[in-house]
């Protein structure tokens, strides 16, 4: 379009100022693209369909690379997933992970919840046998446990 203009007379300023006006328009699409993109990452979000609200603010940040939100929202996706791993292994160390990596989200709160229940069931198993191991096993996994100081004692009596 450029060069039809300046092959119909088209002066170099007016070719400058055709150009900036492209270049507004260009910039205008871009935001409103990058907005709806975002509308639709949040929408993923809010449903709980993490993979698509990351692939969504994937997009976002190709089109604007660093974007705040679009970066949050590739956060919390990261949390959701990870999460969802975490859940799945049910272990201690996912746990432990999930409060490491994730801290101030809901996802550490839960992750915190589920290692007070994985440690309250272990303990119980741990009382049940009653043994000087049993105990050592106990603060082996759980070294600053609810439950470290009894298991100490219990281990210097003997049981």
């Amino acid at each position: 379009m450029l060069a039809e203009a300046r092959a119909s007379g088209l002066d170099d300023a007016g070719h400058a100022s055709m150009e900036e006006d492209i270049g507004e328009v260009e910039a205008r699409l871009k935001d409103a693209e990058v907005s709806r993109l975002l509308e639709e990452c949040k929408g993923h979000l809010s449903e709980g369909q993490a993979a698509e609200a990351r692939d969504c603010s994937q997009r976002v940040l190709a089109l604007e690379p660093g974007h705040a939100d679009a970066a949050a929202i590739m956060r919390a996706t990261e949390a959701a997933m990870a999460w969802e791993i975490a859940k799945e292994k049910d272990t201690v160390e996912s746990y432990h992970l999930i409060e490491k990596e994730y801290p101030g989200t809901g996802y550490a709160d839960l992750a915190r919840s589920r290692l007070r229940g994985l440690e309250e069931s272990y303990w119980k198993q741990v009382e049940e046998t009653g043994t000087v191991e049993a105990y050592r096993r106990y603060l082996e996994t759980y070294p600053e446990g609810r439950f470290a100081e009894t298991a100490k004692l219990r281990i210097r009596l003997g049981t």
